[in-house]
Parts: structure tokens; sequence; C-alpha cells
């Protein structure tokens, strides 16, 4: 398996600590659970300068992690676009940049594999997506959007749940903070160009398309309206710390309500990565999912719990594990038909997305 990896950030890594990455050590658990591949990783990076930069963050990576040197299936090597021929082939491609390069990494990494995942927000708006989307298709391309919320069995309980409610009324509630460490001190260039709601919304508004794909046969275009506020850090006017929406959807036959907020402002004492809650109200229903315990492990000198085992809990061999880890795996497993890549969050299945976080958007800059 030949992967090229566009992307040596703090999700791609992690920090200097090894905590916080997601790709590569969903990569290397994957080939500690496929011994019969070779995983020849490939990180892309634009020029020589960039590569001294990247090599040294894969150094400390690789540094801090002793659990993985006995996994002896990995190849790891460092490529600039210049340095990419014409009879390059690779099985998958993953773009974990931001959103600002999407358009250009995609058109150059879409030359040389049809099998490709690409983080979230796609593109900075729909107009970006159209231009992926319509190179996807033109080139035959499996696009698929790391959505990786919809492999916690928490979401996957809540979607088959309410998907099975008859009301044609709904509101959706939910609420997703991060430390005010995240933009501050590992995204702060790009975070002043971005904000809490296109960084966080996204993997929630996936959740509600899937209940509404669930209902609607043939998805039609959405109407939006509403209302969007937002705060900005006192120590920085050019970041939004809080951006909340109240929208009304009308989708077919359906109006689905959105109450929502997104921080970046949790204060770093927090015993929790971040806070999230998603809740369904109709006649019929109330559900709610509180994830903010997600992947905390508390321990006494009698016992340990884990409040939710269902996203991130730390595992010695690779560094993560969790519903983060398995969308990697399933994206790779899908390429060599051990997974059913029907399963996989597509670029069709995002433009819901992008435009209600278009709409947001809007709102945020007025």
């Amino acid at each position: 398996m030949k992967v090229l990896l566009v992307g040596y950030g703090y999700y791609v890594l992690g920090n200097k600590d090894v905590e916080g990455g997601t790709v590569l050590p969903s990569l290397f658990g994957w080939a500690m659970n496929n011994s019969d591949q070779e995983l020849v990783i490939s990180i892309l990076v634009k020029n020589d300068k960039s590569k001294v930069r990247a090599e040294s963050r894969l150094n400390d990576y690789l540094r801090n992690n002793i659990y993985i040197s006995h996994i002896n299936n990995v190849v790891l090597d460092m490529v600039t676009y210049s340095e990419v021929s014409v009879d390059s082939a690779y099985d998958a491609g993953i773009i974990a940049v931001p959103e600002i390069g999407h358009v250009d990494v995609f058109d150059f990494v879409s030359k040389y594999t049809d099998h490709i995942m690409i983080v979230k927000p796609v593109g900075i708006d729909c107009s970006d997506v159209d231009v992926i989307t319509e190179l996807a298709d033109t080139r035959k391309i499996d696009l698929y959007v790391d959505f990786h919320k919809r492999f916690d069995e928490s979401n996957i309980l809540l979607i088959n749940t309410v998907s099975a409610d008859s009301a044609k009324k709904m509101t959706f509630k939910f609420s997703y903070g991060q430390k005010s460490e995240m933009p501050l001190k590992y995204f702060r260039a790009w975070s002043e160009s971005s904000n809490p709601y296109q960084y966080l919304a996204p993997h929630y508004i996936d959740i509600i398309g899937c209940v509404l794909r669930r209902r609607i046969s043939l998805f039609p275009e959405i109407d939006i309206s509403g209302s969007i506020s937002a705060d900005y850090f006192e120590t920085n006017q050019k970041i939004a710390s809080l951006v909340a929406a109240n929208l009304v959807i009308n989708v077919g036959e359906f109006s689905v309500r959105i109450i929502s907020d997104c921080n970046w402002m949790e204060p770093s004492c927090s015993p929790f990565n971040s806070r999230q809650r998603i809740e369904y109200l109709s006649e019929n229903y109330h559900y709610i999912s509180e994830q903010d315990n997600r992947g905390q492990m508390n321990f006494t000198n009698s016992n340990m719990q884990i409040p939710n085992p269902h996203y991130m809990v730390y595992d010695d061999i690779y560094g993560a594990d969790g519903y983060g880890k398995r969308i990697y795996e399933n994206f790779l497993n899908a390429k060599l038909n051990r997974f059913n890549k029907d399963r996989l969050p597509n670029i069709y299945q995002y433009r819901f997305v992008s435009k209600i976080i278009d709409y947001v958007n809007k709102g945020v800059s007025q």
C-alpha cells in the first residue's frame, strides 16, 4: 500500500510530546493490524525548506514514540512536488492541510491516485467544493471527507434512533468547544482566517445530514435562514473565540431548526480535551448525547472508569485509538475491498455541510 500524505502539522503528527496527532498514528495502527501489507508513506512537501521543517517534526514524533519501532512493515519517505514523477502512482492520498490550499493540492494529488481522503472543512466555500467535485468526477476519483465522528458508537446510535422518528419538524442542538490553546498556540496563523464554527461544526452538521438522508430518498436543495453572532479573543481581535447560530433549514417537507455554538475558549485547566454535546428534539423524541468525557480515564485505588470509551484512549503501541483512527483504517481497507467504501463520507454528502457553513461564515463576516 503506497500512500501520498500531504501535511505535517498538529493533526498529522500531534505536538512535540506526540499528543493530538491522528493521521500518522492511525496509519501505523493500520500497518500493525495488516501485517500482510507493506505500507509506504510518502509525505509530500512544497520544497526543500519545507522538507527540513517536516523532517524535524517527523523525527520528534519517531523519537518520542518508541513503541512503533517494532512495526517493521512501514516505510517512511519525504518528497517535494518536483520529485513526484509522471510515472508515480499511489494507492491512496490523504490531504491534511488548511482549506485554503485544498483546490491546488487536490488537483496535484488526484493525478497520482484515485482514492483520496481530505480533512474538513473542504475548501474555503461552496465554490471550492464545486471545483474539487468536478475534478473528482472528471478524473474518476473516489473522494472522501474525514468525518470520523460517524464512526463513534454514540453518534451511530443517535442516527439510528432519531432517523426512525416520523416528525416533519425537528430541532437539533449542539455545542462543541475546544481549549483556547488550539487557535492561539497550534493553529494561530490559520485560525485568523477561520473560526470555531467553520472548524468544529461540520462534524455535527454531517450527523444531521445523515439523519435527513435516511428520511429523504432524493435530497433536494435546501433553504437556510437564521441569525449568527460571534465574539473574539481580547488578546487577539483577529481570532473568533465563539460563534453561535440559530438556523432554520427547509428541506422538502421537513423543517429543521439548528441551535448551535462552537467555541475555542475552553480553559487549559479543563479536564476535557474538548466539550461536545448534541440533542435531538421533536414532538416524539428528546435524545441527548453528552460526550464531554470522551476518552478521559479516571483512576482510583479501587477501579478505573472510562466514561466514554468510544472516541480516543491512549494506546502505547502507536499513540491513538478510537474513531479518529477508525476512519483511516476503513479508508485504506476500502482500497483493498476489505471495507465497504459506500460507508465512508463522500464529497457529494459534504455539499449539505458546505452550504450551511457558507451561510454562517457570511453572518460572521458582517
